[in-house]
């Protein structure tokens, strides 16, 4: 059998003979880390003969030199669609075809280093391949350990080994170094606060140290290492000055099983348009012919009459425009439509930018919701919006209910009107909801699913494809709806702009839908909808009441009887529910139910009971009706049941359903809008149902779990509390049961609002005591999702004052300003009885809370701060009004011992105040910024009870001040400077102060501290009897400072052949971090060569390496004899 010979006579002899392989060894599924590794080129004849479409083809010939990765990436395609038969023979096959015969040799060695030899001799075998590839190192248990770890540890691993690389490239370019920090904080990465930090520091060389340590220590501490390190990763392909190490990380990353997503990679930041006009190409046989955007129009004059007519065209549109005037809105959005049909009144836009959100408009967005986006907001019109350039890409993102479908439904509807959009002949409105438009399997099928047997159809749709999809505009609406599969990369819904490069896009989706939109679609605009502002909401109540005064004035009493109403008004269908049932209510001169509402539950309750007083109105009784859910008419009662497990069912589903397709009627008591809806492929009229409002249906869902047995209520609450698109229902389930039937398990360590959310929303305040009873119990909470509202934090300080327990608090990097501060101020504040919670440590790090947020800390409970342990306030956008006030209020902190204070935007000589109303105290650990040389003195010297201080952005004088002080800080033990260039001179007093001092702990972090100036720390580390450890991680300390580290170790601990030094024999010194200096092989070497020799009684000692060099000092030869004094720096957040 052909399996079981050797290579096909074709084949075999343009191989060398070691290369002895059958057809069975090659007929094995291909491995996915080929592609990257082997770089294989692509041909048109290559695609052909794998079998790829021309759409395929003509996309990557076109980008094929520009982005390697999408060659990558539609390998990785036809590995997918072939499956099994995607074998290395048959890829083989294909090469040799093509007369590629180096990439087939290339491919068959390959093979035979993957499944044909050891594991120790795999990747020195690789050195056959065109590409280098990189060199590991590892021991084979090394091996095994990294293939089998958690993939997140391995994420910040690959960064480390490549930080010095990349700050050795930098070094060389400040504009390189300003544009990849630009670029950091756009991905999130380095935060805007840290942003400040690094733009102000002068020197260059500390600069690029405290940028990529910013970001090690994001990514190793991120909640998601992967997706934090894929961030990086799009980050340096920017730059072609790391393509190499872009290329090395690549592969690592394949080795531990992190895919980075190819496709969704740009070498560049250009638009997509515009990369596609430099590569658009069309096929005519085997010959190319290269057409920038303006010989498209030329070819098409030139031969389009032969084929196509631009009366098809033409006749599409206006075949559109007529099924558009006939459509009606989107049932989800047809209370909202009334707004535009009323008055011209539309919701409110915001331009999205990726930086920090802390100005008024973009923090006015903000509701305490999953769908929150925690970006910096600019107000944008509508007609701003529908400016869109051929080819663009525009992402409208929005809450459930906030208007997205309506605004859609808008755009499309000026277009229709020819008010907008003027130069585009063509406007699909796809709903995605819709089952006809998930049923389309191509791009052709969702071109011409408005038509049915015109005969001008497929000539259409092909005239679209030949112009690739110039004056196409295509509106995605719902994205988030799609069922999963569709969201995924190679999804049809996803694949429209690498088939019509020159088509625009709009696609509208939930800003906390997880998909793989903003992965696979490179967007020009970012837009949110927000819905209505508080100068809307009051223009919109004139006008729904037509300016009747006595009407507007009765509504805002009633909403000025509960503020949860009025901060629900936002949301466009609620406005529209609460205003039109309140007018029914007050022509009738009935009382309106909002008295009293404070929780959500009450709200929705509430509005759930004016639909249903609407609906029974309607048909019958004009007298008072009090309805409540749990005692309904008979007549309504079996058909709101119905409408409640329709709401659970919806959302049980994997793919939450909230679309209802039906062939019969359904009474939906005024909850639910009906659809008729008319498409060619159809053959008739589909009946569609949705609950008025995603949140309308949660509740729905929730009561029909409250009406369970006991026991399956609290099992359902207990396995859907981690379930985040369950929150909201919980929430509702906890208000309508009082949480009596439920015991909530609850967590040592708390990174979710629900639980508090739920407690609040019960109001069983006897429960929430009982929960976190214990007084010797500690719980943490940190890291809240969703990022937590100016409400919440209200909630979480209410049941934190009902608590009998201990607590951490982490609101670091939470995007919270003073008034969230003050809320929580107020949570805590709310319990009337004594409190007697412990909180033992509260961060606020990295938020702009600002002077107003230091004041609302120091209106919390007098309990609350005499506990208080740690205190940690860096970044928080202070200035020096923050330091008076907090120095006159300090002395309530009786048992503060650490504060961390650094980064905050204090000069030198305005923390003087608070340093010296610190002297009383019995603070141990002290973090500050900008100290001026008197301020360091005074808190070296005044201060008696420091232990430990940490000194960042020092100037020139106040180095020496701190140096100069040591032999009078009679307490301190540890000194940390950092981001402060140490110069020789700086440091010139420290061989005679440091040995005078107690200091057991040097650490002279990113000080710029060269081979020059680490021989005076190493003098005074010689001459001090009583110091420990010594930090020099990232520094500039090259080998020539490596050698001089050496030779300190040498008279320190001496060697096997020779003993130390007399003077140096009771000595205490047991660490050395030079982390992150530029030495090269040879001098790390030279360490592990020291190490080596070191006497059997000097085994305490530890050097700490980067992990870069890990590779290189596991194969040295006396690895084995040193690997216990040696660690590799751990960055992890255990």
């Amino acid at each position: 059998m052909a399996s079981q010979a050797t290579l096909d006579s074709s084949i075999q002899p343009m191989f060398p003979e070691e290369l002895s392989l059958t057809e069975r060894d090659l007929n094995k599924a291909i491995d996915i880390t080929v592609f990257p590794n082997l770089e294989l080129n692509f041909s048109c004849s290559l695609g052909i003969r794998l079998g790829l479409s021309e759409a395929e083809i003509t996309a990557i010939d076109r980008d094929k030199d520009s982005d390697q990765d999408k060659v990558v990436a539609l390998f990785l395609k036809w590995r997918e669609r072939k499956g099994s038969d995607a074998t290395y023979f048959s890829l083989m096959k294909a090469l040799i075809e093509c007369n590629n015969k180096e990439a087939a040799e290339r491919l068959c060695r390959y093979y035979q280093d993957k499944h044909q030899t050891s594991s120790a001799q795999k990747f020195k075998q690789l050195s056959h391949l065109q590409k280098p590839s990189h060199s590991y190192g590892h021991s084979n248990s090394d091996l095994v350990d990294i293939g089998t770890q958690d993939t997140r540890k391995c994420a910040w691993k690959i960064v480390d080994r490549y930080c010095d690389q990349i700050v050795s490239i930098l070094r060389k370019d400040a504009i390189l170094c300003n544009s990849m920090l630009e670029l950091l904080v756009d991905k999130f990465l380095i935060e805007s606060a840290e942003q400040d930090v690094v733009q102000q520091l002068p020197n260059l060389d500390i600069k690029i140290k405290a940028m990529m340590r910013y970001v090690s220590t994001f990514i190793s501490r991120a909640r998601n290492p992967n997706r934090a390190f894929l961030r990086f990763a799009s980050v340096i392909q920017n730059f072609e000055e790391f393509n190499q190490i872009f290329d090395k990380m690549r592969i690592e990353a394949f080795d531990v099983k992190i895919c980075i997503p190819l496709q969704s990679i740009k070498a560049t930041k250009l638009s997509s348009m515009v990369i596609a006009k430099k590569a658009s190409s069309i096929y005519s046989g085997n010959f190319k012919i290269y057409l920038d955007y303006g010989f498209i129009d030329k070819y098409d004059d030139a031969y389009g009459n032969d084929v196509i007519s631009q009366v098809s065209i033409k006749q599409y549109s206006d075949h559109l425009k007529i099924c558009y005037k006939k459509k009606k809105p989107d049932p989800k959005s047809c209370f909202k439509m009334s707004i535009c049909t009323q008055s011209k009144f539309y919701v409110d836009l915001a331009s999205v930018r990726k930086q920090g959100c802390s100005d008024s408009f973009s923090l006015s967005t903000i509701h305490g919701t999953a769908d929150d986006i925690y970006h910096h907001k600019e107000p944008l019109s509508l007609e701003e919006l529908c400016r869109i350039e051929y080819g663009e890409a525009v992402l409208i993102e929005g809450a459930p209910g906030i208007g997205k479908s309506m605004l859609a439904f808008e755009i499309c509807s000026r277009w229709v009107k020819g008010e907008a959009l003027k130069k585009y002949p063509l406007l699909l409105l796809l709903r995605l909801r819709d089952r006809v438009i998930q049923n389309c399997k191509s791009v052709r099928e969702l071109l011409g699913c408005f038509l049915t047997e015109q005969n001008w159809k497929d000539a259409t749709v092909q005239h679209i494809f030949n112009k690739s999809g110039k004056g196409l505009i295509v509106i995605l609406e719902g994205f988030d709806e799609l069922p999963e599969d569709l969201t995924q990369p190679g999804s049809v819904f996803l694949n429209i702009s690498e088939e019509l490069p020159f088509a625009s896009l709009i696609y509208t989706s939930r800003p906390s839908a997880k998909h793989y939109l903003r992965q696979e679609i490179t967007f020009s605009h970012h837009i949110e909808v927000i819905g209505f502002t508080s100068k809307s909401i009051s223009q919109y109540i004139q006008i729904f009441f037509q300016d009747n005064p006595e009407y507007i004035k009765t509504f805002n009493q009633y909403l000025d009887e509960s503020p949860k109403v009025r901060d629900c008004l936002y949301t466009p269908v609620n406005l529209f529910i609460i205003c039109n049932i309140c007018q029914q209510y007050i022509m009738n001169k009935e009382q309106v139910p909002f008295k009293g509402i404070v929780t959500s539950t009450k709200l929705y309750e509430a509005m759930i009971k004016m639909l249903l007083y609407r609906h029974i109105k309607s048909e019958g009784p004009r007298k008072l009706i009090n309805v409540a859910l749990h005692d309904l008419p008979s007549l309504y009662k079996e058909d709101f049941s119905c409408l409640c497990k329709m709401a659970y069912d919806g959302l049980r589903k994997r793919d939450t359903e909230l679309l209802f397709y039906t062939s019969k009627d359904i009474e939906t008591l005024g909850m639910m809008q009906k659809e008729v809806q008319v498409y060619p492929a159809m053959g008739g009229d589909v009946i569609a149902y949705s609950f008025l409002h995603l949140t309308m249906q949660e509740f729905l869902a929730a009561y029909h779990i409250s009406q369970m047995p006991r026991d399956k209520i609290e099992n359902t609450f207990n396995s859907l509390r981690n379930v985040i698109k369950f929150s909201t229902v919980l929430c509702f389930l906890s208000g309508l049961t009082e949480l009596q039937s439920i015991s909530p398990r609850v967590d040592h360590k708390l990174y979710s609002m629900t639980l508090f959310r739920c407690l609040y929303e019960s109001g069983n305040e006897a429960l929430t005591k009982s929960l976190f009873s214990n007084k010797d119990k500690f719980y943490k909470v940190r890291r809240l999702l969703p990022i937590p509202s100016p409400q919440d934090m209200f909630i979480l300080g209410k049941c934190i004052a009902l608590s009998s327990c201990q607590w951490r608090l982490s609101f670091t990097l939470r995007g919270m300003t003073f008034e969230y501060v003050e809320e929580f101020q107020k949570g805590l504040n709310s319990v009337e009885s004594g409190l007697l919670c412990t909180i033992e440590d509260i961060s606020f790090s990295l938020n702009p809370i600002g002077d107003e947020g230091i004041i609302e800390l120091l209106q919390f409970p007098e309990h609350v701060l005499k506990n208080l342990i740690s205190l940690r306030l860096m970044s928080c956008k202070f200035h020096s009004c923050a330091a008076t006030e907090f120095s006159k209020q300090l002395k309530k902190f009786t048992n503060l011992r650490k504060l961390f204070f650094h980064n905050n935007l204090l000069k030198e000589g305005e923390q003087l105040c608070l340093i010296e109303a610190m002297i009383p105290l019995k603070c141990f650990c002290f973090t500050f910024s900008n100290l001026s040389p008197d301020e360091c003195a005074v808190l070296l010297t005044k201060v008696s009870s420091i232990g430990k201080v940490e000194l960042y952005q020092l100037g020139s004088s106040s180095i020496e001040k701190v140096i100069e002080c040591l032999p009078n800080s009679l307490s301190l033990k540890a000194l940390h400077i950092e981001q402060s260039h140490c110069t020789p001179e700086n440091l010139s007093l420290l061989p005679t102060t440091l040995p005078s001092s107690t200091l057991t702990k040097v650490e002279l972090v990113n000080c710029a501290i060269d081979s020059s100036s680490v021989r005076t720390v190493i003098d005074a580390v010689l001459m001090s009897r009583h110091l420990e450890a010594l930090n020099l991680r990232d520094n500039y300390i090259d080998d020539e400072g490596g050698a001089h580290l050496c030779s300190m170790l040498k008279q320190l601990f001496g060697s096997s052949e020779e003993p130390a030094t007399d003077s140096n024999s009771s000595h205490s010194f047991n660490f050395l971090d030079i982390g992150h200096n530029p030495f090269t092989g040879h001098g790390i070497s030279s360490f592990i060569d020291e190490l080596a020799h070191f006497k059997s009684d000097s085994t305490n000692f530890i050097l700490s390496l980067s992990l870069g060099w890990k590779d290189l000092v596991c194969e040295h030869v006396s690895f084995t004899k040193v690997e216990q004094l040696i660690k590799f720096e751990s960055n992890e957040d255990d």
